[in-house]
């Protein structure tokens, strides 16, 4: 009898070490899961950080791209009623001056427009609903024991 109990126990050790290592790849499978839907989430937020950047990029050059634009306007301009004034023109450097002024008021009006916009910055908020999730949880599932038809909930 004493051998046949101690067999049964060596029988459910062996049992028991087996289901061991099926529950350890089971918690390493579902680790490997989340961790694969945690990485899925980054991307998607790196994502949109990169597309935020790229979108601020492009209007900060098309700015910059229209100011150097108006600046040379404004220079070659000058530099033209400077010509004519020295060749006595003064017709001619009557109509630049009034292009001229024209050409001021209007990067007058976008250097208003615009310089609402001289900094930006890109800030990152995290979902507190997810770190809450998170911060709950006190492991990545439950493990139970199962003997003779009875469940015992072990955390």
């Amino acid at each position: 009898m004493l051998k046949k109990l101690e067999n049964n126990w060596n029988t459910n050790w062996e049992s028991l070490q087996v289901s061991y290592n099926d529950q350890l790849h089971e918690k390493r499978r579902t680790h490997k899961k989340m961790n694969t839907i945690l990485d899925e989430i980054k991307k998607k937020t790196l994502n949109e950080l990169d597309d935020k950047m790229t979108n601020l990029k492009v209007s900060l050059k098309t700015i910059v791209d229209n100011c150097i634009k108006l600046k040379n306007e404004l220079k070659r301009l000058s530099g033209a009623i400077h010509d004519l004034v020295d060749k006595g023109i003064a017709e001619l450097s009557f109509i630049a001056n009034k292009k001229c002024l024209e050409q001021v008021k209007q990067s007058e009006a976008y250097r208003k427009e615009n310089s609402v916009k001289l900094e930006s910055l890109l800030t990152f908020h995290a979902d507190k609903d997810i770190e809450q999730f998170f911060s709950t949880l006190s492991g990545l599932g439950r493990i139970v024991l199962v003997d003779q038809g009875q469940f015992l909930s072990v955390q």
